[in-house]
């Protein structure tokens, strides 16, 4: 209450002063425009001017309003457009999509994601020279947005199966952005389908790097390249192709810790085996099972036949002290003592086999070779015994 009434005090003293200035000097002003003149007081002229100062000031407000208001109804209007595309687009509906995700377009703020939108929509109805039109305008109009346009330009054509055409757009992408997580999925599925195992064996490192995969996850997919190398090798024996030396380039190309891991140890002896370099996969193993004495390993040593057949029955036989009731390592001397053609050995230790359990293998390897030593009667019951499930024994020499 005391601040008010020290301002009306304030008010009306300063008003009594400004009056008794104007009483005291009016002064005047004269505009002459041409053969017209205007002449008025100093006073009257800066109350008009402070009028038209109010007045212009609430013009350009009232302009600024209109704009602003005009822009949030276009904005409305943009946000309405693309939730009925959206709505389309989940209900199926994707003519009425296109239609809403490109009117939608022009007035967006990001109006590329509605043409990728609009993009998707025309590739499910079918139409994929539409749907490449429309990323052409999302080039136009959002040059920048070039990896999210590509994206999805190589999402449509991965699910058209466009393999050729997919591993060109990922490529363009690839080259910008390397570790780009979505590309280098799509890119994994793009080299499986167009069986580039090389290349998709080099990705697998690209991919953990980029934390796509952990160290396991890696390792498998190096794998799995290996084995379909390894497949289509062996669909390439007998023509001009050198298998064997894809094999080998492939395995270099490994890191070392692959190079060290069980699984790529056991697929890379089995097509060194395959591919009539035995030596070598013998001597792999060999080196391997010093430092880890695994089934898978010394199964696959068993079967092989190495450069020097009794070194290598001797080097089993000292294995075998480790594991002295194995009945893997057993089935494996069992088979080396074939090779060697120590046939009373190879009996003893796939019988030492069985006794330590029921195994199809050894029961057929025991099997034809009773046959062969001329106990018909029980070799062909153990014979028929493992027959029953299926396994294939190596070739090896009988009596």
């Amino acid at each position: 209450m005391r601040r008010l009434l020290f301002i009306f005090s304030v008010s009306i003293f300063l008003g009594a002063v400004l009056l008794s200035i104007i009483g005291q000097d009016s002064g005047y002003v004269l505009i002459a425009l041409g053969k017209t003149s205007v002449e008025m007081s100093l006073w009257m002229a800066v109350i008009i001017f402070l009028i038209s100062l109010y007045l212009m000031l609430f013009l350009m407000k009232l302009v600024y309003g209109l704009r602003y208001g005009l822009a949030n109804w276009r904005l409305g209007r943009q946000q309405k457009l693309t939730t009925k595309g959206w709505m389309d687009y989940a209900e199926g509906e994707w003519h009425r999509a296109v239609n809403s995700f490109l009117k939608a377009a022009p007035k967006a703020g990001a109006s590329f994601s509605n043409y990728l939108m609009a993009a998707r929509a025309a590739n499910e109805m079918g139409d994929q020279a539409k749907a490449e039109e429309i990323l052409q305008q999302a080039e136009q109009n959002a040059p920048k947005a070039h990896i999210a346009i590509n994206l999805t330009r190589a999402e449509i054509q991965l699910q058209n199966r466009q393999w050729r055409e997919c591993l060109a757009t990922l490529t363009q992408i690839r080259r910008k952005s390397p570790r780009h997580r979505a590309m280098l999925m799509m890119l994994r599925t793009v080299y499986m389908e167009l069986r580039q195992w090389e290349n998709l064996q080099a990705l697998a490192s690209d991919m953990f790097r980029a934390k796509v995969l952990d160290e396991q996850q890696q390792a498998a997919l190096q794998r799995e390249a290996i084995e379909h190398m390894l497949i289509d090798a062996a669909d390439d024996v007998g023509k001009d192709a050198h298998p064997l030396q894809k094999l080998d380039a492939a395995w270099q190309r490994l890191p070392k810790a692959s190079q060290q891991s069980q699984a790529m140890i056991l697929q890379y002896a089995k097509g060194l085996s395959v591919f009539g370099a035995e030596g070598k996969a013998e001597e792999l193993l060999r080196l391997s099972i010093k430092d880890n004495m695994s089934d898978e390993l010394i199964a696959l040593y068993g079967r092989i036949r190495g450069n020097d057949v009794a070194r290598q029955l001797a080097t089993a036989e000292v294995w075998s002290r480790s594991l002295p009731n194995d009945a893997v390592m057993s089935l494996a001397l069992g088979r080396l003592s074939l090779r060697n053609k120590a046939w009373e050995k190879a009996k003893h230790y796939f019988e030492a086999c069985l006794r330590l359990g029921d195994d199809p293998e050894a029961n057929m390897e025991l099997g034809r070779l009773l046959i062969a030593m001329n106990d018909l009667e029980r070799g062909k019951k153990l014979l028929e015994k493992g027959l029953s499930k299926n396994h294939i024994l190596p070739v090896l020499p009988l009596p």
